[in-house]
């Protein structure tokens, strides 16, 4: 799937003007596609709804005139649900998340601000068969930062977020992740989908909070270093279902090497 020269679809009923601009197809972190143009600095790119749009541009982010703004946003990962069967009962779950940005390209050092939502149901009666809790296949283990604490099952995460390229090839970020359980019934899993924190009883739904700071370093064309801080705040659910410390804190490095 590719976008033609000069060219966009059809969005209700209406055709988008035309730019002399080639376009180029990239990927995007996203079920989605990005189509973009070499843009001028009044021209931003916009999501089509897939079902506004037709033609060869579907499901791609294309440009359309607009005032000079200094930012660019990207929000979308959808609504995910499963069903089936799980021994005798069945699996009804569900999981709602989002990643929205704001980059400021014009401003130094060009900040980018950004808030996280993460919403995955939990079980709601552990003495029934039927099964509430969403299960996160190969799910990254960046939901908690790189420690790997915890997964997404029965969570609610709110996480603001703010990055800073100082050049192209050092960039520093941070951010506060907030935790909840969405399920009181429910516990707390890991990457692996193991039970860490049981649920024990205990009605507070607080998880906790986690400050997180990563400074990313681009040493060569194939070979990239990072080192992220986190310190954990562990919430009442914590602390009442297996007496928990009140905090703690990793230092994860890791080098990456791409061909």
């Amino acid at each position: 799937m590719s976008c033609k020269r000069g060219t966009c679809p059809r969005i209700r009923g209406e055709r988008v003007p035309r730019f002399p601009w080639p376009a180029r197809l990239q990927q995007a972190s996203s079920e989605h596609e990005l189509c973009e143009l070499p843009e001028p600095p009044d021209r931003i790119r916009f999501p089509l709804s897939p079902r506004h749009a037709t033609g060869p541009c579907s499901h791609l982010f294309c440009a359309l005139p607009a005032r000079p703004r200094r930012f660019r946003s990207f929000n979308h990962r959808g609504r995910p649900q499963q069903f089936g069967s799980f021994g005798v009962g069945t699996i009804n779950a569900w999981r709602v998340a989002a990643d929205n940005w704001y980059s400021f390209s014009s401003v130094r050092w060009r900040p980018r601000i950004g808030l996280a939502t993460d919403f995955a149901s939990g079980d709601k009666n552990p003495a029934n068969p039927d099964l509430q809790t969403f299960d996160s296949l190969f799910q990254s283990g960046t939901y908690s930062g790189r420690a790997n604490i915890l997964g997404s099952d029965n969570a609610i995460r709110l996480e603001p977020s703010l990055g800073l390229f100082f050049s192209e090839r050092l960039r520093l970020s941070a951010g506060w992740g907030f935790f909840w359980r969405e399920s009181s019934n429910d516990g707390l899993y890991g990457i692996a989908r193991n039970l860490v924190v049981p649920s024990n009883g205990v009605k507070s739904r607080y998880e906790g909070s986690r400050p997180i700071v990563q400074l990313d370093w681009q040493m060569t064309r194939h070979l990239s270093t990072h080192a992220n801080y986190i310190y954990v705040f562990n919430g009442s659910f914590e602390q009442q279902s297996i007496h928990a410390t009140a905090s703690m804190s990793y230092i994860p490095p890791w080098i990456t090497y791409r061909s």
